[in-house]
């Protein structure tokens, strides 16, 4: 396996904690923020593990996932950031 694939695996790892941890924080810590986030970092191990070749690679699929993922994490920062500022709460 070359550097380039180590790194990718190791990637793929990270994001499957991070998804786990934004479980943790939507079940455990009660902010709702964090299914948004563990929906992004799902994505993103379903977007690398189909570059990798573990999964079909369909960009008809892939590319509107991709998107998904974009948008769950920034709703999640709005929501972070709706938390930390309240003034400036704006509901969508």
């Amino acid at each position: 396996m070359d550097t380039n694939s180590v790194l990718q695996v190791l990637a793929v790892a990270i994001e499957c904690i991070v998804a786990l941890a934004g479980v943790r924080l939507a079940t455990k810590g009660k902010k709702v923020y964090g299914w948004w986030i563990a929906l992004t970092f799902a994505l993103y191990v379903v977007f690398d593990l189909s570059r990798l070749g573990f999964l079909p690679k369909d960009e008809g699929v892939i590319s509107p996932l991709f998107l998904v993922a974009s948008l769950s994490i920034l709703y999640a920062v709005w929501l972070l950031g709706c938390e930390i500022i309240p003034s400036r709460r704006y509901d969508l």
